[in-house]
């Protein structure tokens, strides 16, 4: 070790971090700066959730791989005894009359992609499985919303095992000659294809998934889904090892193609309301419904099995929002379907009020109570629903079934009896059709008797499961609670989703005494809100009138969301809408928080 080597690692990590560079911080500028009005059309996920933080974080974590990156350009090109020109290890030549020309030197540079994209497909798989993603692949995975940085951002020990492609072409470069100009293209084309395909805008023309030859290089939108849907579309450059293996997302080609349909587009935030066509509603049982909505952004059908939407309703002088979870399965059917039993005043006013034609405004799917359907897994699931509880667990349930064949879900539903089955008729042909996929054990409370831990535990005993979910009412979580903990559940697995078969209006106001005084403030006004022991601060915002915005009063929808700017509050954790982030960065739900200090200040969003 002596001093021309650092002097040479230092120039070997100039030179790749001015390469990357080269190609992130244009890409940037032009697509998400300067020109992000003009190519929103072309953003794959229409909305944005990428900030500054998200940018500096990517550009520290790239730097470091880029020093990893720096040591095998070292090894590799910058050791003169490495060249087949003086008798090195490396059969590394300059001279392009050599082996061929230039046909010889293309085909070799064709092959280190095929290196490169083999590692990385095989190795990206592996480092999915749940013992190592978080260790190692986690970090990658926190840009949902990628940009042309995210491209490099490795934790060191995914540098490490990303290194690994240059291992291989190391070695193939042992034992056949490689001209020096092969392996400069694949160094500069992988950086390249690495930024454009993190970009988070396509760039690809339209017809790219149709060409014959063309369509098997990878486009931007390929590996955006990845991102977007964590599983399945694992290869980096081509599209065989993904195509071969059935691992390749299932709607790539028709999201591919949808980005062209698109008008001019505005890049929105997660809080737009936009407007829906109502097409049809129907009747499921004596007691529930289906809405049906045909017209709606592009950016809605973009959604995940069991996640829900907020509409916003107006009724006379009010404006009410209310969450529902959507019954329809993403690619499986074009519109976008809810499943609502009638329970209250919003949920009885809904199919009495509007009509086919009709338009209500809904803000972009979302919620955390989802799965993501991977085709080359083979899982066993557990779901247990209560009354409407079905309708996120219907949408998932159809998900595994065309997406993801080698699994099986066992469905406990629970209802009062055999007419109050929501979904009945297309649940027993989905169990008819598929019956090594699915299977449904109903308990009717007027017969059998409710639903037990034992009852539970009982169903439970013949199998492991995988992933376990549960939707319904309080009753049905606490049963659900207490059979897992009996079984020794592994707590990871377990999804949950509140689910309020009831008015879901304010139960009555507590009396009392006042605990807490809060300022609530709300399209710039500031109003003054006395709070009650074991009060909500929805509750009593609503108490004193203060028309604040809510839906479904369980953590879920965010409809609530507000910023805490002074005093302390306690929030529920069983609340699945904010990230951690958001709740350090001071927001909170208005319908899980209540006052800790006898002063508080909120803003609402």
């Amino acid at each position: 070790m002596n001093e021309s080597f650092f002097e040479r690692l230092t120039a070997a990590f100039l030179d790749q971090a001015i390469w990357y560079f080269l190609w992130t911080i244009p890409f940037f500028l032009i697509f998400w700066v300067v020109g992000k009005r003009y190519f929103a059309n072309r953003r794959i996920q229409p909305v944005q959730r990428a900030n500054t933080r998200q940018y500096l974080d990517e550009i520290r974590h790239s730097l470091v791989f880029v020093m990893m990156y720096a040591v095998a350009d070292l090894w590799l090109l910058h050791g003169s005894s490495g060249a087949a020109d003086t008798g090195g290890l490396f059969k590394i030549y300059t001279d392009i009359s050599q082996h061929g020309g230039l046909p010889y030197a293309v085909f070799t540079c064709f092959v280190l992609f095929v290196i490169d994209d083999t590692w990385f497909y095989w190795m990206h798989r592996t480092i999915h499985h749940p013992q190592i993603y978080k260790h190692v692949h986690k970090v990658h995975h926190e840009s949902v919303d990628t940009t042309p940085f995210t491209a490099y951002r490795f934790h060191p020990a995914e540098g490490v095992l990303e290194m690994g492609s240059a291992v291989l072409v190391i070695g193939y470069a042992a034992l056949v000659p490689v001209h020096l100009g092969a392996i400069i293209a694949w160094q500069i084309g992988a950086i390249a294809f690495n930024v454009i395909g993190h970009m988070g805008y396509e760039i690809y023309p339209s017809w790219w998934t149709n060409h014959w030859l063309l369509k098997w290089k990878t486009p931007s939108t390929h590996h955006n889904m990845h991102h977007e849907r964590f599983d399945g579309n694992y290869g980096l450059y081509f599209l065989w090892w993904d195509r071969i293996m059935n691992t390749e997302i299932r709607d790539y080609e028709a999201t591919y193609r949808s980005l062209f349909r698109r008008g001019k587009a505005e890049i929105e935030d997660d809080d737009a309301f936009k407007p829906m066509r109502i097409a049809a509603i129907k009747p499921e049982t004596a007691a529930a419904y289906s809405i049906y909505f045909d017209e709606f952004p592009d950016e809605f059908y973009a959604y995940k099995p069991g996640q829900h939407i907020t509409l916003r309703i107006p009724v006379g002088d009010e404006t009410l929002y209310r969450t529902f979870s959507l019954a329809s399965t993403p690619t499986l059917e074009r519109q976008l379907r809810l499943v609502i039993k009638r329970a209250g005043r919003i949920t009885n006013l809904l199919p009495d009020q509007f009509r086919s034609g009709d338009e209500l405004s809904a803000r972009r799917p979302g919620g955390s109570f989802t799965l993501s359907p991977n085709p080359a897994r083979s899982r066993r699931f557990l779901m247990v629903a209560g009354g409407s509880g079905i309708t996120p667990v219907f949408s998932m349930i159809r998900a595994l079934i065309h997406y993801e064949p080698n699994s099986h879900t066992r469905l406990v539903y629970a209802n009062r009896n055999p007419n109050s089955v929501i979904l009945a008729g297309e649940l027993s042909e989905l169990q008819r059709r598929f019956p090594a996929r699915l299977t449904i054990i109903h308990q009717y409370s007027q017969i059998e008797g409710r639903l037990t831990v034992d009852k539970l535990t009982g169903l439970m005993a013949d199998q492991h499961f995988d992933e376990h979910y549960v939707c319904g009412p309080a009753g049905l979580q606490t049963v659900a609670t207490d059979a897992f903990t009996a079984v020794s559940v592994d707590p990871r697995t377990v999804h949950r989703e509140a689910y309020n078969d009831s008015t879901n209006e304010p139960a009555g106001f507590p009396t009392q005494a006042v605990v807490a005084q809060a300022q609530v403030t709300i399209t710039g006004r500031v109003h003054s809100v006395p709070v009650h022991q074991a009060e909500t601060l929805l509750d009593a915002a609503l108490r004193a009138g203060v028309s604040v915005p809510y839906s479904c009063r369980a953590g879920r929808c965010g409809t609530c969301r507000a910023i805490c700017t002074a005093g302390q509050v306690t929030m529920n954790e069983a609340q699945t809408y904010l990230t951690s982030q958001a709740i350090e960065q001071g927001q909170i739900l208005l319908c899980q928080s209540k006052a800790r200090s006898e002063q508080v200040a909120v803003k609402v969003s």
